[in-house]
């Protein structure tokens, strides 16, 4: 589990305060002395932030409509500066509801950024992408207790992509775009971690609650359920990768086999106590996968409907152990345990090293990225 560590910024301005605490890792932050409850404030503040980054704090029960009046002016919200953390309520708690509501893009991440970090949000029915993760191979960005939900016909929940252009009246926001129309940067893109975060009633999203355009994706602890997708409720393409562990996928469907699907030029560097239920993939050369799809050839991404060939791995916990998952109190909250073993995963994969080669160190630099050729 990675946290950002924050450097000290002398720094002054108007209302402005640093406040050093030795209990935390945020010590010696530049911080504002109040929260935000204006969308355009807020909007601009992360904006000009410059390199120093900082602590920007939302108001408990603050909700941002984007795409209304003068807010759509300053919309998306870019961050664009290291050390960026951006948390709901001063502990960064899902529970203290701060949620962003409409618009197309609703926040956007460029540059080389490191250490950006948003806590406790809850994102609600963005048009077309809620998070545009748009940095470089260089940047990295984590999602901590954060929730999505309701996104109709969306693109992407979070869209890992660095693309030469903004998503503005780009044909990534096409209708007619599919996942597999995406071409990746050649330097690749950049780094998310997804920690404790729900996605939720995600109904005909084309790419995927998260979609990763040749960057490195980890998904810890967190939940899926009822997401419909076009693509796939997680997509992995174009010399992507992701490390999964702890996470449950329940009532979910995808058109791609796979609830996780993965291409043959990425890979599936961890799978570790995951849960999955009730959820309906699409088919390759040996039935339905409806667990984690390893593409064997740039066909499966294509759609078609065809049979591809593949590997289906199957989901290896028989309960869900996510610690993102709130169920609501008293005796009727629904069970997480898979009642009967699964026969719709046709074969199982060994070691990873058996069918994709392997990765060098995901701690350097990604352009250190070892080959990635089939077995």
């Amino acid at each position: 589990y990675s946290q950002s560590y924050y450097k000290a910024v002398e720094k002054s301005k108007n209302n402005d305060v640093v406040r050093p605490n030795s209990h935390d890792p945020y010590d010696h932050v530049y911080e504002y002395d109040h929260c935000f409850k204006d969308w355009v404030e807020l909007s601009n503040a992360v904006k000009h932030a410059d390199n120093a980054g900082g602590v920007f704090t939302i108001c408990p029960g603050a909700v941002f409509l984007p795409s209304v009046g003068r807010n759509a002016r300053a919309t998306p919200l870019v961050i664009q500066s290291n050390n960026t953390l951006i948390q709901c309520g001063k502990d960064g708690s899902r529970h203290n509801s701060c949620r962003i509501v409409g618009g197309s893009v609703q926040i956007e991440i460029v540059g080389d950024v490191r250490d950006v970090e948003l806590k406790g949000l809850t994102f609600m029915s963005a048009r077309d992408v809620s998070v545009n993760a748009a940095g470089s191979n260089n940047a990295s960005a984590t999602f901590d207790d954060c929730v999505w939900q309701g996104m109709p016909s969306a693109a992407a929940g979070v869209l890992v992509y660095h693309s030469a252009s903004s998503l503005r009246n780009s044909f990534v926001l096409d209708a007619k775009t599919t996942v597999g129309d995406l071409l990746p940067s050649d330097a690749g893109s950049m780094s998310v971690t997804v920690d404790k975060c729900t996605f939720s009633s995600f109904t005909g999203v084309r790419y995927g609650a998260i979609a990763s355009i040749g960057g490195d994706v980890s998904v810890l602890d967190s939940d899926f359920s009822s997401i419909v997708s076009e693509g796939s409720v997680i997509s992995i393409l174009h010399n992507a990768s992701i490390d999964v562990l702890k996470s449950c996928f329940v009532d979910s469907s995808s058109f791609l086999p796979g609830t996780i699907f993965i291409d043959d030029s990425s890979s599936l560097d961890l799978n570790y106590m995951n849960f999955g239920m009730d959820n309906e993939g699409g088919n390759y050369s040996m039935g339905a996968c409806n667990d984690i799809f390893v593409a064997g050839d740039s066909s499966c991404a294509e759609g078609g409907g065809k049979p591809c060939p593949g590997d289906c791995v199957m989901f290896d916990a028989e309960t869900c152990v996510a610690s993102s998952i709130k169920p609501p109190p008293g005796p009727e909250s629904p069970s997480r345990t898979r009642k009967s073993t699964k026969s719709s995963s046709k074969s199982s994969k060994g070691s990873k090293s058996d069918s994709k080669g392997s990765k060098g160190s995901k701690s350097g630099s990604k352009g250190s990225k070892g080959s990635k050729s089939d077995s």
